[in-house]
């Protein structure tokens, strides 16, 4: 066992200070283990910081059709990184995220294998791109979406860092070895907690 992972049907997590993971003008790497319970098409979102809509500065991931996406937006134009399906209900998949905003890509690792599928940023490369809205895990932030947009799943080991994350990093970080004095265990939690309380340093473990 390796803590606890929490389970999401309604409840959420919300960080009430909305200048935390926020992109601004650099990069982001956003790192977590994920596992459905069922299927649904409701595009939930499961970690949360804008990106409703191409007018929403920010960025967001949600599973809809099975499928995980990422979200960015400059606040005039959304673009999108997809095409990574779960591997079955409740068995546990890991995925990362990096926002490379040097290399104008979104980039995506799946089980720690480099993903096919990049996107196109440059559009993007000198944009302050800042959300108003809450990070928030396991839904839409509530001042976001009236019907909050709920991930139906679990999430562990849920990271983001301040920084684009290499390659030899990502593969050190999945043995477990510490990147910069900051690990993340390598498989996730058999524990499951329920509901909306949380350690905040276990939600985000950001390397300077």
């Amino acid at each position: 066992t390796y803590g606890l992972a929490w389970v999401w049907d309604t409840p959420d997590i919300e960080l009430n200070n909305s200048s935390i993971g926020n992109l601004g003008t650099g990069s982001l790497t956003i790192w977590f283990w994920f596992s459905k319970v069922e299927d649904d098409i409701t595009n939930g979102r499961a970690i949360f910081k804008g990106a409703l809509n191409d007018q929403v500065e920010g960025y967001s991931l949600w599973i809809g059709n099975d499928v995980f996406t990422i979200g960015l937006s400059n606040g005039t134009t959304r673009l999108f990184n997809g095409g990574i399906s779960h591997s079955g209900i409740n068995n546990w998949s890991h995925i990362v995220y990096i926002i490379d905003r040097d290399a104008g890509l979104i980039k995506a690792y799946l089980n720690g294998a480099l993903h096919s599928i990049q996107t196109d940023i440059s559009l993007f490369q000198n944009d302050n791109i800042e959300s108003n809205y809450n990070l928030t895990f396991g839904s839409a932030s509530q001042a976001a979406a009236s019907n909050y947009l709920n991930y139906k799943g679990k999430l562990d080991d849920i990271a983001i860092y301040n920084r684009a994350l290499s390659e030899t990093e990502i593969q050190q970080l999945m043995s477990s070895v510490a990147v910069n004095g900051v690990s993340i265990n390598n498989c996730p939690a058999t524990n499951i907690q329920i509901g909306m309380t949380y350690d905040l340093e276990e939600v985000i473990e950001p390397i300077d």
